[in-house]
């Protein structure tokens, strides 16, 4: 921002739209990227009950029936 504050007004003005621009953009790839943090979040927890279902599915099913 303090380069801006340097430019003259006719500079800033021409690169207000790439910065907009670019901001964004940038807001659009944090919004992507906290999609796939939550999508991965639940992910991780149907994980992690299937994990924590195991010995009780195993337990049913019984030992003998492995083999």
């Amino acid at each position: 921002m303090g380069k801006l504050e340097d430019m003259e007004s006719s500079n800033r003005e021409r690169l207000w739209p790439q910065l907009v621009k670019g901001f964004k953009d940038l807001s659009e790839r944090l919004k992507l990227q906290d999609e796939v943090i939550l999508s991965n979040s639940k992910r991780l927890q149907i994980t992690q009950t299937n994990v924590n279902n195991l010995p009780s599915t195993f337990s049913l099913i019984g030992v003998g029936q492995l083999e």
